[in-house]
């Protein structure tokens, strides 16, 4: 998976995007022994998830829900409730949320963040929370300002939630090289190192 995805190219008040979508995924359901991680994000989430299971050696285990929708969505949270509770096993949740929804100004998002996480903390009080920074757009569009403002927030979020922090925000752009033509998407290569900036943190925090 490379840029296969939509992203919005232009910031509009519309609080959908011309194209919306959703994946879940939910990987080799069989593996009852390794650490099993809920990853929700969007398109990067779901190219980065199969690296990060290779880069474990599968002693941890991605099951991904991904999703176009902006947290403001009415729908959004219940997908991800209904996603969180076919998991039986979950040693670790990552979330991300910043590609999308950008007609949210920088408080609402903040807000709707925070109400994101409390409500995924109700749905599984004993699973560790991660928030995902989101990762560097290059382009001369108003996103690649935005990004860094949103990470702010973002990390303001997981501090209030006690949550834990993955960054990938500083890794893609040290790996800029990596992004696909559309300055949003990586290459293979680059979700490869975003996959290892996960297992690498996670270890950190004695997940895996």
């Amino acid at each position: 998976m490379t840029n296969d995805y939509t992203y919005q190219e232009k910031i509009t008040e519309c609080p959908l995007e011309q194209y919306e979508w959703e994946r879940i995924w939910f990987e080799d359901v069989y593996d009852t022994e390794a650490k099993r991680v809920l990853y929700i994000g969007d398109s990067i989430s779901n190219a980065t998830f199969p690296y990060a299971t290779l880069e474990a050696g599968r002693k941890l285990i991605f099951n991904n829900f991904a999703s176009s929708k902006g947290l403001d969505n009415p729908y959004y949270y219940p997908m991800i409730k209904m996603f969180i509770e076919q998991n039986e096993r979950k040693d670790a949740i990552i979330i991300n949320n910043g590609l999308h929804g950008w007609h949210l100004d920088d408080d609402k998002y903040e807000e709707l963040y925070l109400k994101l996480v409390e409500n995924i903390k109700k749905c599984s009080p004993d699973t560790p929370i991660f928030i995902v920074l989101t990762t560097a757009v290059d382009d001369a569009r108003e996103f690649s300002q935005r990004v860094p403002k949103r990470n702010e927030r973002a990390i303001a979020v997981a501090k209030k939630a006690d949550a834990g922090i993955i960054d990938l925000y500083s890794v893609s752009k040290a790996n800029k090289a990596l992004l696909c033509d559309d300055g949003v998407h990586f290459i293979p290569e680059g979700y490869e190192v975003l996959g290892k900036e996960i297992i690498r943190a996670l270890g950190e925090n004695q997940i895996i």
